[in-house]
């Protein structure tokens, strides 16, 4: 979360790491990118270039991914006004899988995100003890009450996503909870 880990991945050989407010590696500060992956795109889109002087949270990259046919939804910690904003200005487009703001914080993972991303799942990270009780009740009742089945690291351990052009298999490997979305 955050920078905290990123001496871990510069171990792995990482070329470039992309930042809403600082220029990291090779890209300088942006607002916007796009990059091609073998089967999709990484969508980035830094908050901060609306909303200048916004908290740290709120400054959070929007990513969307695309993977074959499929559409993944990461916002970050940014809080549900920013959520509106981005939707009212057509930033947030409908996806498949929607990982919780937050992790799944009550101030994220609003009713307007979840009627207009229409998630068929959705997932959040956090951990076992951790001292704000994520994901919050709130928000799982927002899941519930639009029928989205979810999985969280807290309770069901690493969840691992595989991905084909037709299919999605999410599995968690503490739990042993398996979730199939079909095209």
């Amino acid at each position: 979360d955050h920078i905290g880990g990123l001496d871990v991945l510069l171990d792995y050989g990482v070329d470039a790491v992309y930042s809403p407010r600082m220029s990291l590696f090779q890209l300088g500060k942006f607002s916007s990118a796009r990059l091609a992956l073998p089967r999709g795109w990484l969508s980035l889109f830094s908050p901060s270039s609306l909303f200048p002087g916004v908290s740290r949270n709120n400054q959070s990259l929007l990513i969307h991914l695309e993977l074959s046919s499929w559409r993944f939804l990461f916002t970050g910690d940014m809080d549900e006004w920013v959520e509106i904003e981005l939707i009212n200005r057509h930033l947030i487009q409908p996806s498949h899988v929607l990982k919780l703001g937050h992790h799944g914080s009550r101030f994220s993972t609003s009713n307007e995100l979840l009627l207009t991303v229409s998630p068929l799942f959705a997932w959040n990270s956090a951990g076992v003890h951790n001292s704000y009780h994520h994901p919050h009740p709130l928000v799982l009742n927002r899941l519930q009450n639009h029928h989205i089945p979810w999985l969280s690291t807290h309770q069901d351990g690493a969840i691992l996503f595989r991905v084909s052009s037709s299919k999605v298999t999410i599995q968690s490997l503490g739990s042993y909870s398996v979730f199939s979305l079909n095209i």
